[in-house]
């Protein structure tokens, strides 16, 4: 997710049957990041998760009866917990550190990502004359896993030197372009 992600933790997911609220009525906690639950005496909270990271969510609901969810027999169940990961930033974009030298116009770029991981069909490879202002030009350009690649056909360039750029995403939808080696 990017941003903020706002979460409500609902009793009447987890219980059915639920009795009225009020003083002995249900109740429902969610957490974040093992901070003070957000308690509710109604059937359902809400809070917000923010900041770039992972987060642990923990949540759990009690009805008027005193079951707690998840509804079983024994002693009273643990918190439910669900993880959120946060990603503002973008990803990290590298070209390999040296060519293939059996096949010196393959471009390869690889895609790092910590937090949600490189989007695995969107990136880009594009060149333009050294030293230009022209804008990039984008070549044919495969995505794999964490990788970009393109085959540049010098042949159908000028003679010259030529600058490239790997644009590549993470799952959160943010880019990255680079222009060095790793």
């Amino acid at each position: 997710a990017r941003g903020s992600v706002r979460l409500t933790a609902s009793a009447r997911d987890a219980l059915s049957g639920m009795a009225p609220a009020g003083a002995g009525g249900p109740s429902t906690t969610i957490a974040v990041d093992g901070a003070a639950a957000a308690v509710d005496p109604g059937a359902a909270v809400t809070t917000t998760v923010s900041g770039e990271g992972v987060h642990t969510v923990s949540f759990s609901a009690r009805d008027a009866a005193g079951n707690s969810s998840p509804v079983g027999s024994g002693p009273p169940p643990a918190p439910g917990t669900a993880v959120v990961r946060i990603d503002e930033s973008g990803p990290q974009v590298s070209f390999a550190r040296s060519q293939d030298p059996s096949d010196p116009e393959r471009l390869e770029a690889r895609v790092v990502d910590p937090l949600s991981g490189p989007d695995p069909v969107r990136g880009s490879i594009a060149l333009r004359p050294a030293g230009s202002t022209l804008p990039f030009r984008q070549l044919a350009t495969s995505v794999s896993g964490d990788r970009l690649t393109a085959v540049w056909d010098s042949d159908s360039y000028p003679p010259g030197s030529y600058e490239f750029r790997a644009t590549g995403y993470d799952r959160a939808g943010n880019s990255a372009s680079s222009d060095r080696r790793a």
